[in-house]
């Protein structure tokens, strides 16, 4: 924001040189005028030339000071208080106004108010002169302009510094969300790679492990095989068979059985 007022200032006090430097050159004031041309020139170009390379003394009230003083001494040396330099001493306080709280602020104006007011009866401010009206009035517009622009640069300088620091604090967070976005997506993009790293491992460590299992063998041949093995069982059986298809070890069994039996028999027959 004291960017933005030291453009201001430098808008204002270029103009106001300008219409300075050419009331001077069109119409006489006073008897020395190639004199203050030349120093109008100089203090505007020294004054803007300090603030713009130093923006520390943007901020500095001894250099308020300074420039309030050099502006109200080329008032003076003009030997009259409506004098051409009077906008140029304006613009003295556009940097207090806007840099220093409200109130101190306000303070400041009176306080150049004052001295401006001091100024004006050194060159020719008088009781004859508040005694008529316009001259009265006039003294007093004069005396009024310095606060109303204090007044109003000073609020103006209080309402935008909260809008200031809430744009500070939005771009501060615009930022951090776009740090981040930027850090889950690295975040992300390194968890998958090394979720590929770790699958492809696996499968190369299994597959290092059991070579077997790599190769597969075919439908068809695990078919045939299966067939094979199958007719090969049941040949092998049918040969543990007899010719009746009855096993030899149950046929030896049933013979040694009805052997047993023929004895037991005869004395019934033998009786009959």
């Amino acid at each position: 924001m004291t960017s933005r007022w030291m453009a201001l200032l430098l808008m204002t006090r270029l103009l106001a040189a300008s219409v300075a430097v050419v009331l001077l050159a069109v119409h006489r004031v006073t008897a020395h005028d190639p004199v203050l041309i030349v120093a109008t020139v100089a203090f505007t170009a020294a004054s803007l030339v300090a603030f713009r390379s130093a923006p520390r003394l943007q901020l500095a009230p001894v250099a308020w000071l300074v420039d309030a003083l050099a502006v109200l001494a080329l008032v003076a040396a003009s030997e009259d208080w409506r004098s051409p330099f009077y906008v140029l001493m304006l613009t003295a306080l556009i940097l207090p106004a806007t840099g220093l709280p409200f109130r101190r602020a306000l303070v400041w104006g009176v306080a150049f108010t004052l001295a401006y007011l001091g100024v004006a009866v050194y060159t020719e401010l008088d009781a004859n002169t508040l005694e008529s009206t316009i001259r009265l009035e006039t003294i007093a517009t004069h005396l009024m302009v310095p606060l109303v622009v204090v007044l109003a640069l000073a609020y103006a300088a209080e309402v935008l510094e909260p809008l200031r620091a809430e744009r500070t604090r939005g771009e501060r967070f615009a930022v951090e969300r776009e740090r981040q976005r930027i850090a889950w997506e690295l975040h992300d993009s390194a968890s998958s790679a090394c979720t590929q790293r770790i699958s492809s491992s696996a499968i190369c460590t299994a597959a290092s492990r059991s070579p077997g299992r790599a190769r597969r063998p075919r439908p068809r041949r695990t078919a045939r095989r299966g067939r094979r093995h199958g007719h090969e069982r049941r040949r092998a059986a049918h040969a543990a068979r007899g010719p009746r298809g009855r096993a030899p070890a149950r046929r030896t069994r049933h013979r040694a059985c009805a052997g047993e039996q023929s004895p037991r028999r005869s004395p019934a027959s033998t009786g009959s």
